[in-house]
């Protein structure tokens, strides 16, 4: 592992401070240049993209800086600086191109294994924190992208979480994001609002149900189960329903309709699948 100097650490902390990317990009090139592989140099220019809200191009370089970084204490210290990246891009996306979070739940994942466990919450949590108050403060936004980008953020987390009790918390926090854009006051955009919240409340509804209905000594074991075996076969239930989500929001009426009827199915599979495992 690349050993980094406090120096260069507070030089990097002093110029995301100051959120220039092309200050940034230059410094995490600076790094590189001498040592490709060095992890600060890709942790800088992961954010140096996130300014620009290249989700591509950030998580692809903060997936290798969280790959080549083996210090929980470090990746602590920089986790923050992660959420930030990753909520500037969450509000500062102009084309729904950059939607693409394919990513980003192995990243979390990888971020996570590296953390200390009792942190390993910390991320996604803040980056919801650090957006909304980028939403309170009035920061310049698509309003309806960033709920799209929050949407897709947390159903691409299924991948690094399999707590129902995480995943109920951060669909909620979804809920959150919508009132507060709700707050706008522009009808127009609380109407779209309104329309893509089915798929966020069934999920919620049904990820409670399944929670208040099953042992908890059960419920630990399935997660255990989970923990140590591919999630693939309620993924892929959970994808199809995010799918379908879309076209019930904005396919119209009898399209909406029927695509509506399917994504709840494929909700009600998932949880069917998820509690499926014979854990007794």
């Amino acid at each position: 592992m690349a050993t980094v100097s406090e120096d260069l650490l507070l030089e990097g902390k002093d110029l995301l401070t100051k959120q220039s990317a092309e200050d940034i990009h230059r410094f995490g090139d600076r790094i590189l240049s001498v040592e490709p592989d060095n992890w600060y140099g890709h942790y800088m220019r992961g954010c140096a993209f996130a300014i620009e809200a290249d989700v591509t191009n950030s998580m692809k370089h903060l997936k290798t800086f969280a790959q080549g970084l083996d210090d929980e204490q470090m990746m602590a210290d920089l986790c923050p600086g992660i959420a930030m990246a990753m909520a500037r891009c969450m509000v500062s996306l102009t084309d729904p191109r950059g939607l693409d979070f394919s990513h980003v739940g192995e990243l979390v994942g990888i971020v996570n294994s590296k953390l200390p466990e009792s942190e390993d919450e910390y991320l996604l949590n803040a980056v919801f924190d650090i957006g909304i108050g980028y939403m309170k403060e009035g920061s310049p936004l698509n309003p309806l992208l960033t709920f799209h980008s929050y949407k897709a953020l947390v159903v691409t987390a299924f991948r690094a979480y399999v707590e129902l009790s995480i995943m109920i918390g951060l669909f909620e926090k979804i809920v959150i994001v919508k009132d507060t854009l709700s707050a706008l006051g522009d009808p127009a955009l609380n109407k779209a609002l309104d329309a893509n919240m089915d798929f966020i409340n069934e999920m919620i509804a049904v990820m409670r149900d399944a929670v208040d209905d099953c042992p908890p000594d059960r419920l630990d074991k399935i997660e255990e189960y989970w923990l140590e075996h591919k999630v693939e076969p309620y993924l892929a239930h959970i994808f199809q329903a995010y799918q379908m989500s879309g076209t019930a929001a904005g396919g119209g009426r009898f399209l909406g309709k029927m695509a509506k009827k399917v994504m709840s199915t494929e909700i009600l599979t998932f949880i069917k699948v998820y509690l499926s495992p014979k854990v007794e």
